[in-house]
């Protein structure tokens, strides 16, 4: 789940945004936010995985107005890697693990609203015919209006915790089965609950794929790990029209020697640090929020050397999550997220 930023912060960045008209101008595009659902309009049963049928329509709507543009997820995973600039405040759709109502409520209102999207699946719940997952007919539908049917490997456990071999047999089951069954080999990956290993990381690398996916927060940009990428989670909780205005105009944060770089711990009191790029500015107002612990005590050496204080060690699990935001330039936020597991 998203770490909830300061309602304050928020608050100032918004009224920032609407004391300059809007999102009119916006920084050099070689950064887009990618946003990823799992359920839309399963709220009573599903809480904490989906969003309602209302922020749905309202964060369409404010795609449409905002200015953005929305593009198909390949394609800016391709600009990146090649350098293309990228259209200004581009944004892509994703959703996780196929469930069917990506398919009976948002595929409908994206159609219409003209956007592309792409579903990562896991494609053992597709083969058990489980009732809240798409068939492989409802799939086809989506793949032949365009959308992208990309992997999720196929059982949809944590894949670091297999041996490498096991890995790698996971992952190619699941491509060959949306191959098999869609007519082309998906290009992208999402980790099963973003946990992801150096290891594991440098595994799907080597099995083709162009890029990967986690769940920590942030937008992408081209200097950054293509096998390490973010993306914003939305579901009931996390998906007010004022959060999704902010987080779709966000921009990247920089940063370099990241420490710890492996995000799977082997303790749960480690000492985080990064170091800031030039490019955004004096980091007099970074602030850097910590899941359960709210905002964190930071160290900022002249050099731009960031170090993180936790007031307590993080809880065993996948859910350590760190956001650091820092105001830019025309109401935009510069975000960056971090997830760490703890065994």
């Amino acid at each position: 789940m998203t770490l909830r930023i300061g309602r304050r912060f928020l608050t100032l960045a918004l009224s920032v945004i609407a004391l300059i008209g809007g999102l009119s101008s916006i920084e050099a595009a070689d950064s887009a936010v990618v946003l990823v659902y799992q359920r839309v309009g399963e709220t009573e049963r599903h809480p904490l995985e989906s969003a309602t049928r209302a922020q749905f329509d309202a964060h369409l709507a404010q795609l449409k107005r905002g200015g953005f543009r929305v593009m198909a997820l390949r394609e800016i995973v391709t600009a990146l890697a090649t350098g293309r600039t990228l259209p200004e405040r581009s944004v892509a759709i994703t959703f996780d693990n196929a469930f069917k109502s990506a398919h009976r409520v948002a595929w409908p209102k994206l159609d219409a609203a003209g956007f592309p999207f792409s579903v990562f699946v896991a494609t053992d719940a597709v083969d058990a015919r489980q009732p809240d997952v798409m068939s492989w007919d409802e799939l086809r539908a989506l793949a032949s209006t365009g959308a992208a049917i990309e992997s999720r490997g196929a059982s949809n456990r944590p894949l670091w915790r297999l041996d490498q071999a096991a890995q790698r047999a996971d992952i190619a089951r699941g491509r060959s089965r949306i191959e098999a069954e869609i007519g082309r080999a998906p290009e992208l990956f999402a980790y099963p609950s973003g946990e992801a290993s150096e290891a594991l990381r440098t595994t799907v690398r080597e099995l083709g794929f162009d890029a990967a996916f986690g769940l920590r927060s942030g937008p992408l940009h081209a200097g950054e790990n293509r096998y390490a990428l973010p993306r914003f989670e939305l579901n009931e909780t996390y998906g007010e029209l004022e959060r999704f205005t902010l987080i779709a105009a966000a921009l990247p944060l920089p940063i370099r020697d990241l420490a710890p770089k492996e995000a799977i711990l082997d303790r749960a009191d480690p000492r985080i640090s990064f170091m800031v790029d030039v490019s955004v500015g004096p980091l007099d107002a970074l602030a850097c929020y910590v899941t359960r612990q709210g905002r964190a005590k930071l160290s900022v050496t002249p050099g731009r050397d960031v170090m993180i204080e936790l007031a307590r060690a993080f809880e065993p699990g996948h859910d350590n999550r760190i956001n650091c935001t820092l105001p830019g330039r025309d109401g935009r936020t510069h975000w960056l997220g971090l997830q760490y597991v703890v065994p």
